[in-house]
């Protein structure tokens, strides 16, 4: 019996040190998006870019950002669009030039495509704040 509650309490105890570097959390917030409008689509990934999550975030409920939480402390990516008109893809023009609002991690300027992972990677290693400028 003292074996079994030794055994117990030594689970309990690595279940919950598993979780220490998991409290941490960004507080996203958009500027240059249409308020009230869509829906964002966020994707984060880490730092070799591979999906980590997908959020959906509608507008017509918040305007308040967006909390994302969880996370271990480390390296990350994010880009998001916002989905005007509901299709749940970022729209382009004939051209190849998105014509809904974009946008990624750090504000990187936008020059002939998509900017590098390099320049969206932000890393936490607590809580941070995250504001990220639609561009149209």
């Amino acid at each position: 019996m003292k074996y079994t509650k030794l055994i117990i309490l030594s689970l309990a105890l690595c279940a919950f040190s598993g979780n220490e570097d998991k409290n941490t959390a960004v507080q996203l917030s958009f500027t240059n998006c249409q308020p009230g409008k869509g829906i964002i689509y966020l994707r984060v990934g880490n730092e070799n870019d591979e999906l980590i999550k997908t959020v959906k975030i509608d507008l017509s409920r918040t305007n308040d950002g967006y909390k994302l939480s969880n996370l271990a402390a480390g390296k990350y990516t994010i880009r998001c669009f916002q989905d005007l008109n509901g299709n749940e893809r970022l729209d382009k023009n004939f051209m190849g030039i998105p014509t809904e609002p974009y946008g990624f991690a750090n504000n990187p300027k936008i020059r002939f495509g998509p900017p590098s992972i390099q320049e969206q990677t932000f890393e936490i290693k607590g809580r941070k704040k995250l504001t990220i400028q639609m561009k149209h």
